[in-house]
């Protein structure tokens, strides 16, 4: 349904696995975000990671330069915690008092609805998305916040076939179950057998 592929996903996965796992993301929204970003922009996964690396390096307010020319400055991450404090307060009050950061799910949901509602207008959330993931992750960040309700649907699909794989699996153990105690059933007959003869 989507027009992205499991190669991208699987190409972005080890860049941005690790820290979004320490950001509170699930793999499903890893994946979702990734599908998204892949899917609209039609660029690679690698690039798709970098780019969500990048703003959850912003939410973790993670200041330094890293690899593949992301660099966290102290002002986009006051950036980001300005947009939060306004779109999303209770998720980052929450978090806050719980020790933890936001989780990038609840920061990307306020960045869209900030946009959806009119908030922010083109020009700044383009301003905030470049000073969040750098000139170079713009364009990715902007489509993962202005296609947040593709996000959603992915998510909520990955979700589901996950459960569905999980049924799946449980009827299959429940087979081999099956079979596994018909299987000793007979071998134990088998042994009775033998030794009265």
């Amino acid at each position: 349904n989507y027009a992205t592929s499991i190669e991208k996903l699987a190409a972005g996965m080890p860049i941005v696995s690790s820290i979004a796992a320490q950001a509170g993301m699930t793999f499903e929204e890893t994946i979702a975000a990734l599908g998204t970003i892949t899917s609209v922009t039609q660029e690679t996964g690698t690039k798709a990671a970098t780019a969500l690396r990048a703003l959850i390096l912003n939410i973790l307010g993670a200041v330094g330069e890293y690899e593949d020319g992301i660099e966290i400055t102290e002002e986009s991450v006051k950036s980001l915690d300005g947009i939060l404090q306004v779109y999303a307060k209770d998720a980052l009050a929450a978090a806050k008092a719980a020790g933890t950061v936001i989780n990038p799910m609840e920061a990307i949901a306020a960045l869209a609805k900030a946009s959806e509602e009119g908030l922010v207008n083109q020009a700044e959330l383009f301003e905030v998305l470049s000073s969040l993931g750098g000139k170079l992750r713009t364009n990715q960040l902007t489509a993962l916040v202005q296609n947040f309700d593709m996000m959603q649907e992915m998510l909520d699909k990955t979700t589901q076939s996950a459960g569905s794989a999980d049924k799946e699996i449980g009827v299959m153990l429940d087979t081999w179950e099956a079979k596994t105690n018909i299987l000793k059933n007979t071998w134990t007959e088998f042994i009775a057998n033998t030794i009265n003869s």
